[in-house]
């Protein structure tokens, strides 16, 4: 079998790091004695050079038909602006729509899913990102299915990633898929990178301070951080902010996308995370700290979000020594 032709598709202030992170990796892997071989390549529109990071770089001419196009994702501050972008972006919208309907599979890092998206080739299919960003894709693109658990996401001819780190486990996954589990996991102890790498979830934050544009809302949300470890009321949280709990309801949602409820179940498990990375509190004893007077509760909550128990998270991501004692 020949070697799979592996294009990474470099552009202006693309994040230079996920797209070496994935070609050398593959490089490795290829050094490891593999079945079949990665010819893998930085490229760009016409082969012209590209600044990513204030780094000048010079990468290949992108080609007409690659097996699989890599798009990393992108220097931005934020949302609006990672959107704005992918306008300015039409040369590499175009070339991803014609490797698309070449045969190629598209893969995406990070907010390099917004690139793919813009380029109009997945509608309708399962994606994922970075956490932080994907409720705002779903937004921007409510054709696609944006799955923000995942740390690498396959549907069909896409493969898609999330946060930055995850482009290890892109290339992971494309040398499982090439060359077997034992292969993949000889690079992943040289890459040392845990195994258990494929939810998101547990790394997320609940972006509690970002200011809302409806007033109600952000008065809701402070409400809801502030009287954390009183348990979950809405009508009296309706009342506290001045309106209904049905008119609370309906512009919370309009605005934040989910319920009081649903809102206060990521402050619930961010609260958790603190007390598990940071104190020695007994377990027993967390329930309390955040209202909860079922434990079982809170642990079935925490494990929906986190896809980690309790101890689980503790000894992964506790700060003191007596985590890993």
């Amino acid at each position: 079998m020949g070697a799979q032709r592996v294009e990474i598709l470099l552009y202006a202030d693309c994040l230079g790091s996920e797209a070496f992170a994935v070609h050398d990796a593959l490089a490795l892997a290829n050094q490891l004695g593999p079945r079949s071989r990665f010819d893998v390549r930085l490229v760009s529109i016409g082969g012209r050079l590209v600044r990513s990071g204030g780094i000048a770089l010079t990468p290949d001419r992108a080609s007409s038909k690659p097996h699989l196009l890599i798009v990393p994702g992108m220097m931005a501050a934020g949302s609006a602006d990672i959107i704005a972008r992918t306008e300015r972006l039409a040369d590499e919208r175009i070339h991803i729509g014609r490797a698309r309907r070449g045969g190629a599979r598209i893969g995406a890092i990070c907010v390099g899913a917004f690139l793919v998206a813009a380029a109009n080739v997945c509608d309708g299919r399962r994606v994922t990102t970075a956490w932080p960003m994907a409720d705002a894709l779903q937004r921007w693109r409510g054709d696609l299915r944006v799955e923000r658990e995942h740390m690498v996401l396959k549907d069909g001819p896409f493969i898609t990633t999330g946060a930055m780190s995850a482009a290890y486990d892109l290339a992971l996954v494309l040398v499982e898929e090439a060359n077997g589990v034992d292969a993949a996991l000889r690079l992943r102890k040289l890459l040392a990178l845990d195994g258990d790498r494929t939810d998101q979830r547990r790394y997320e934050g609940a972006r509690a301070g970002a200011r809302q544009s409806d007033p109600l809302v952000e008065r809701a949300q402070f409400a809801l951080q502030r009287t954390l470890a009183q348990g979950f009321d809405l009508e009296a949280l309706a009342h506290e902010c001045g309106a209904s709990a049905r008119t609370l309801l309906r512009r919370f949602k309009a605005v934040t996308g989910e319920t009081p409820l649903e809102y206060r179940h990521r402050l619930v498990t961010e609260a958790v995370k603190t007390l598990l990375e940071t104190t020695t509190l007994p377990l027993s004893h967390i329930p309390a700290r955040v209202g909860y007077a079922d434990e079982v509760s809170l642990r079935r909550l925490f494990r929906a979000h986190t896809a980690m128990t309790f101890k689980e998270y503790r000894r992964r991501f506790g700060v003191l020594p007596a985590h890993r004692g």
